[in-house]
């Protein structure tokens, strides 16, 4: 999820959907909105962090962070030197994940990716950009329309921070350990996640066929931006597909 993120136009939560682990993520919001799971974490806590699954959120977000900080050069080098092999398998991810969360639906829930797929790729083909100045309560907000990857397999985190014009700086202040505006944009992706996880949620446990549906939309939507430029992209692609089948098959 790590590497997702810092591809613009891939959504960690794909990785997240594939993997099998995205109702974990959905559940924190839950939990961490309820008030009796803070009492139960004054009373209780290793029971609070169970129910949270902590010990699985912890090495998710370790790893994330990991390759935050230690792939953020490489991954910027591919896409600056090799656009089409890095774009392929990226490609061949996201599509075996689309795939993957649309095998189990009937064909009345697929149809309903169609909507999503239609806008999602006209809004990522007309490609609009802004330049948020880079002051807290604009960096706070970017932090929470980019956290929206971490529970919109499709929407890509690092996309909406470059469509924002705060891509860059982001790269910029992780390379460099820049906590004072990191802090402001951790501060908003944990409001995001939060707001946006917990409606996500409620969706998911109520209508999840509907919402798998929308969501196979939204990753194949995003294909508009991820398809390789150069047939050398093809191989790749492949490489992703398998990558991401193994990563399904892993997730059941």
């Amino acid at each position: 999820m790590g590497c997702a993120e810092l591809a613009p136009g891939v959504s960690g939560g794909t990785v997240a959907l594939i993997t099998g682990i995205y109702y974990d993520i959905l559940r924190v919001p839950k939990l961490v909105l309820s008030l009796n799971w803070w009492a139960l974490l004054l009373q209780r806590p290793y029971r609070a962090l169970a129910l949270m699954r902590f010990g699985v959120l912890l090495c998710l977000l370790l790893g994330m962070a990991g390759a935050l900080w230690s792939l953020s050069v490489l991954v910027q080098w591919l896409f600056r030197e090799h656009p089409s092999l890095i774009l392929g398998f990226f490609a061949g991810l996201v599509l075996a994940g689309a795939l993957v969360v649309a095998r189990p639906l009937d064909q009345r829930h697929r149809m309903l990716g169609l909507p999503s797929a239609l806008l999602l790729g006209l809004l990522l083909y007309s490609n609009p950009q802004f330049a948020l100045p880079q002051e807290p309560v604009w960096i706070v907000m970017a932090g929470a329309l980019g956290s929206s990857a971490w529970v919109l397999p499709g929407i890509s985190g690092a996309l909406v921070l470059l469509l924002l014009g705060m891509y860059e700086p982001a790269l910029e202040w992780v390379r460099t350990l820049d906590w004072g505006h990191l802090g402001w944009l951790v501060l908003g992706a944990g409001l995001g996640a939060l707001l946006i996880g917990r409606l996500i949620g409620v969706l998911w446990e109520h209508h999840r066929a509907p919402l798998s549906g929308v969501l196979v939309g939204l990753m194949l939507g995003s294909l508009v931006r991820l398809m390789p430029p150069e047939p050398i992209g093809l191989t790749t692609l492949a490489l992703g597909l398998l990558a991401g089948w193994l990563l399904g098959r892993a997730g059941e």
